[in-house]
């Protein structure tokens, strides 16, 4: 079966996942912002992991304490602030993280302690996301921000439009011990019309298809690990 009647039946099939912690039990304001959402739910993932002793508390009562000062307006970095996670001994894999949103869950997971796999379409702008927006080192200062120093970030190449790229990253992830997050990013938007290596319209074809993809080569493994993954 080839990759893209592989992904062709993927797409059609009816799938039920149910994740440790739904979008659906958020405020509306939440979903203001992908990396507010995703670092969110990292954050209390491992606050909900770290409870010890007697019977833990409900999901819906850790959640919604932190949740009641943040809103469409709040940044990552003060969703990891709400909840002070310590995700040391964690591996983040964030699509598109070289830019923009990406850039900025990138920077709220390290500074939480987490290792981060930085996936980007071009590795240079991916490195240079970590050392001068994310580390700010070689004495760079940013305004108005935040920086994380000793950031543990590894970049890798994907490109959401070659599933070929997909399939490579997948491999080049075996060798990490877990993948505790997947935060599936990337994307474009409104560009012109074009198509991408496997024949899929460009927008649907990475956004979804590249992403769905990439969920699917992980899933397995992430299922099987000892620890829970999100």
């Amino acid at each position: 079966m080839t990759v893209r009647s592989h992904l062709l039946r993927l797409v059609t099939a009816v799938a039920v996942v149910s994740p440790a912690m739904s979008f659906s039990a958020l405020p509306k304001p939440f979903f203001g912002s992908r990396a507010l959402a995703s670092t969110a739910c990292a954050a209390s993932a491992s606050s909900i992991g770290q409870q010890t002793g007697s019977k833990m508390q409900s999901r819906s009562s850790v959640v919604s304490m932190p949740l009641m000062a943040l809103g469409k307006r709040s940044t990552a970095k003060e969703v990891i602030d709400a909840f002070s996670p310590n995700l040391k001994g964690k591996t983040a894999v964030v699509t598109g993280g070289n830019s923009g949103i990406g850039t900025e869950t990138v920077k709220a997971l390290a500074s939480a302690g987490c290792r981060v796999i930085l996936c980007s379409r071009n590795v240079q702008a991916g490195e240079e996301a970590a050392e001068v927006q994310i580390k700010a080192s070689q004495g760079r200062e940013i305004k108005d921000g935040y920086s994380v120093p000793d950031a543990d970030i590894k970049v890798l190449p994907l490109d959401l439009a070659d599933l070929a790229s997909v399939e490579q990253l997948a491999k080049e992830l075996e060798s990490e011990e877990s993948i505790d997050y997947l935060v599936l990013n990337a994307g474009v938007m409104i560009g012109p019309k074009g198509y991408t290596k496997d024949g899929f319209e460009r927008q649907i074809g990475t956004n979804h298809f590249g992403h769905f993809y990439l969920t699917d080569l992980l899933l397995p493994r992430m299922k099987q690990q000892e620890t829970p993954s999100r």
